[in-house]
């Protein structure tokens, strides 16, 4: 939980730090902010965030694929 609020904090940072705060700019934060984390995965040791938010990703393609060939 603490990693996903770090995350979160990024993401309102770069959002708020913009010429004009957008949904679409805490997108953007909020994926650098998942980058940041990633690369720095080995200071959070017991926190296993990064993979299930990749995990989460991967379910979320393959489900959006099946929806799709499925029509």
């Amino acid at each position: 939980m603490k990693v996903f609020l770090i995350n979160l904090g990024l993401a309102l940072l770069w959002m708020f730090l913009g010429a004009k705060p957008s949904f679409a700019s805490f997108l953007v934060g909020f994926g650098l902010g998942f980058l940041l984390v990633a690369a720095g995965r080995q200071l959070f040791p017991v926190s296993r965030y990064v993979e299930r938010v990749v995990g989460f990703a991967r379910f979320a393609g393959a489900l959006l694929r099946e929806l799709v060939v499925s029509n």
